[in-house]
């Protein structure tokens, strides 16, 4: 019966050995399985922040492109507003210096007279 006893006691033992070996080996495999998440999620992190990095950079490339673009025309279409209109300003200001030579002579005029 002894013997039949230190069997049960032996394969207990065993049992337990195995047992804490399962566990460690679990314990380990989720270790690993949880560092091996972490890189994964910390790869896909920098992976987004590049991928923003390199949006941001194209939308002001873009943005700054289209600054440049719309400038260029606003400065065309001045350039082609006072090239159209050239010829009324020339005889507007032709006017204001007749203008103002002409009350220059009248004022001259009524001075002399006095």
């Amino acid at each position: 019966m002894k013997e039949v006893v230190d069997e049960i006691l032996a394969a207990e033992k065993k049992v337990e050995s195995l047992l804490s070996e399962a566990r460690q080996q679990a314990a380990k495999l989720r270790q690993e399985s949880e560092n091996e998440a972490s890189a994964l999620v910390a790869a896909a992190q920098e992976q987004a922040q590049e991928l923003i990095r390199t949006t941001v950079s194209e939308i002001r490339t873009v943005a700054e492109q289209t600054r440049e673009q719309r400038f260029t025309e606003f400065r065309e279409k001045q350039r082609i507003l006072l090239e159209h209109n050239r010829t009324a300003v020339d005889s507007l200001v032709d006017g204001i210096v007749a203008l103002i030579t002409a009350s220059g002579k009248t004022a001259q005029v009524t001075a002399d007279d006095r």
